[in-house]
C-alpha cells in the first residue's frame, strides 16, 4: 500500500505518511493470491496466472499461502480455470476441510454446554464468519473455535468447561484468579481429543473493562449452530472486528483478514453502517488500526469506503500510547523484551491511560503485578529481569560517562 499523501495549501512538501498504517500488510505475491483467490473476474485468473511466474511452487509454501488453498480452488474453478488442481493444493484443501468438521462438532458440544446452564453465547472470528459469510465448512481455515460469553458469566463459563473435561491451556484453572481474569479478555481450552476452544468474555483484546462489550451484545444478531442458539456480531461490528483483530504480527493474520473482509463485504444485502463504524471507532480508539485496514481495501481492493469516513479518523487524536501500543502488536521481534514484555508494558501504559492514569511513576509501579497477572514472568523471572535491565542500564550508562 502506498498511500497518498494530502497536499498542503502553501506548496509545502506533505507530511510523510504514518508508518503504522503501512506496517504488517500482504507482501506483493501474497496480494496476488489474495486477488487470484476473490476477485470474481478474469482479473483473478490474471492474478493467478501472475503469481506462478513470480514463485515457485514446487517448494514449501508460506502457511499464510497455503491456507487460501480452498478460496483459491473454488474462485478459479468457477472461472473455469482448472490450473489450481494439483496433489498438493488438494491435499491442503482436505486436511483444512477435515480439522474445520472436527472444529465444528466440538463447537456444538460447547454451545450444548452453555445453553443447558442458560448462558448466552456469541461466536467470533472463523465460526461466525464461516457461517454467515463463506457458508462452506471446508472454505475458511480455522486453527480453533472462538465462543464469547458475558463478562459477568466467565466464572460459571470456566467451571462449567472444567467440569465437562476442558482443559485450560498455559495455566491452570486454579490459576484464574479474578485478577489474572482481568487482564486477559480470553482463555484457551482443549479436551481429551485436544479439540481447542477459545472462551472470551471481551471481544476486542484491548477492551477490557465491564462494559466494554455492551454495545456488541446490544448490536448482536441470532444465529443457529446445528439445532443450538447463539449470536454473531452484526455486519458492522463484525467488520470492525476483522480489521482490529487483523492489527496484529503474524504471517497468516495478516493475510486472512483480507480475505475475511473481502469475502464480508461481498454478501449481498449486507450494508455497512458507517456512522456507527466511526462511532465505535472513535469511542474505543480504534481509529488507528481501522484507517489501516480500510485504507489498504480502499486502495488495494476497491472496497468503496467513503473518503469521509477515513477523513473524519484521520482527524482523531491518536495519544502516544495508542500509537506505541499499535506499533508492538504490527511487529513481531525476537526475545524476551521485544516480543512480550514490551508489548506487555505498551499494553498496561495504553490500560492506565484509558483509566486516566498517565503520570510515569503509576506506571511502573503497577507493571510487575500487572505481569504476574498475566503469567508472564514468575516472581523469580520477574526479579531476574529487573536486575539484568538495571545492571545494562548501569553499564551503558557508565560506558557513556568515561566515552571521551
Amino acid at each position: 500500500m502506498k498511500p497518498s499523501a494530502a497536499a498542503d495549501p502553501n506548496g509545502r512538501e506533505p507530511a510523510p505518511a504514518d508508518p503504522i498504517l503501512t506496517r504488517g500488510l500482504p507482501s506483493p505475491d501474497e496480494e496476488l493470491l489474495l486477488r487470484a483467490a476473490l476477485l470474481p473476474s478474469e482479473a483473478g485468473v490474471q492474478a493467478w496466472r501472475e503469481w506462478n511466474t513470480r514463485v515457485d511452487r514446487d517448494r514449501e509454501l508460506p502457511m499464510a499461502s497455503q491456507l487460501l488453498f480452498p478460496l483459491l480452488h473454488r474462485n478459479l474453478s468457477r472461472l473455469g480455470c482448472g490450473e489450481v488442481r494439483s496433489g498438493k493444493t488438494m491435499g491442503v484443501c482436505r486436511r483444512i476441510w477435515w480439522a474445520n468438521q472436527t472444529a465444528f462438532q466440538a463447537l456444538s458440544d460447547v454451545l450444548r454446554i452453555f445453553r443447558d446452564a442458560g448462558i448466552p453465547t456469541m461466536l467470533l472470528k472463523g465460526t461466525a464468519l464461516t457461517l454467515r459469510y463463506y457458508k462452506d465448512r471446508g472454505l475458511r481455515p480455522m486453527g480453533d473455535f472462538d465462543v464469547q460469553v458475558p463478562v459477568e458469566k466467565r466464572r460459571q463459563a470456566i467451571e462449567l468447561l472444567a467440569q465437562a473435561g476442558w482443559r485450560s491451556k498455559n495455566r491452570t484453572v486454579a490459576r484464574l484468579t479474578d485478577a489474572v481474569l482481568g487482564v486477559w479478555h480470553a482463555q484457551a481450552f482443549e479436551d481429551s481429543r485436544h479439540r481447542p476452544v477459545d472462551l472470551h468474555w471481551h471481544t476486542l483484546s484491548h477492551h477490557l473493562t465491564p462494559d466494554a462489550d455492551r454495545d456488541f451484545w446490544a448490536g448482536a444478531q441470532p444465529i443457529d449452530v446445528d439445532g443450538i442458539p447463539s449470536a454473531v456480531l452484526n455486519h458492522t461490528d463484525q467488520l470492525i472486528h476483522v480489521c482490529v483483530h487483523g492489527a496484529c504480527a503474524g504471517e497468516v493474520i495478516r493475510v486472512r483478514w483480507v480475505a475475511d473482509a473481502l469475502t464480508m463485504l461481498r454478501e449481498e444485502g449486507e450494508v455497512v453502517d458507517w456512522s456507527r463504524l466511526l462511532d465505535v471507532a472513535v469511542r474505543r480508539r480504534l481509529t488507528l488500526p481501522l484507517r489501516r485496514a480500510l485504507g489498504y481495501l480502499r486502495e488495494r481492493f476497491d472496497v468503496p469506503v467513503p473518503e469521509h469516513v477515513l477523513r473524519e479518523m484521520a482527524g482523531v487524536r491518536v495519544s502516544e500510547r495508542e500509537r506505541a501500543y499499535y506499533s508492538a502488536v504490527l511487529t513481531d521481534p525476537a526475545g524476551l523484551w521485544g516480543g512480550g514484555l514490551h508489548l506487555c508494558w505498551c499494553r498496561h501504559r495504553l490500560d492506565l491511560e484509558r483509566r486516566g492514569v498517565t503520570r510515569g511513576a503509576a506506571s511502573w509501579l503497577g507493571f510487575p503485578r500487572f505481569l504476574q497477572n498475566r503469567q508472564i514472568l514468575s516472581n523469580r523471572e520477574l526479579l531476574g529481569w529487573v536486575v539484568s535491565r538495571s545492571y545494562t542500564r548501569f553499564v551503558r550508562g557508565a560506558e557513556r560517562r568515561i566515552r571521551p
